[in-house]
C-alpha cells in the first residue's frame, strides 16, 4: 500500500496491526524503510558474518535510503547486499537484511527482511 505505513516489532517479531502499533521498531511504506530508533549502515556485508557490534555504532538516520539497487535489463528492485543496524527505542540492537521487496508473481510491495538481535563487544 503506497499510502499507508505497515509497522514492525522486531522484539515482538511481527507485523502490527491498527490500534496496536506502540513499540513498532521498523515501519514500511512501499519501497520506503524508517526505524522507530536509529538505522546504520554498515555497508555491504554477508549477514551472516555479523555477530556482534563493537562500541556504539554512530547513529546516522532513522530513515533507511535507497536499500536498492534498480536493474535497467529486468527493471526491478535488487537489494544492495547491505546490512544495517536497528537501535530500538529502548536501546536493544538488530542487524537487518531486505532480502525481497516482490509478492509471489513479481507484484511490488511485499519487503521480505531478515533480522535478528545483536550483542556489544
Amino acid at each position: 500500500d503506497g499510502n499507508r505505513w505497515r509497522y514492525v516489532s522486531l522484539v515482538r517479531g511481527r507485523v502490527l496491526s491498527a490500534p496496536d502499533t506502540i513499540g513498532w521498531d521498523v515501519a514500511v511504506r512501499r519501497y520506503n524503510l524508517i526505524a522507530n530508533g536509529d538505522i546504520v549502515d554498515l555497508g555491504s556485508a554477508r549477514y551472516d558474518t555479523v555477530s556482534a557490534v563493537q562500541g556504539e555504532p554512530e547513529a546516522n538516520t532513522s530513515t533507511l535510503g535507497k536499500w536498492y539497487r534498480y536493474s535497467l535489463v529486468t527493471h526491478l528492485l535488487e537489494p544492495s547486499g547491505h546490512v544495517y543496524v536497528v537501535r530500538t527505542t529502548a536501546g536493544r540492537l538488530f542487524k537487518l537484511a531486505i532480502v525481497s521487496y516482490y509478492c509471489p508473481g513479481l507484484t511490488a510491495g511485499c519487503m521480505t527482511m531478515r533480522y535478528a538481535p545483536l550483542g556489544s563487544d
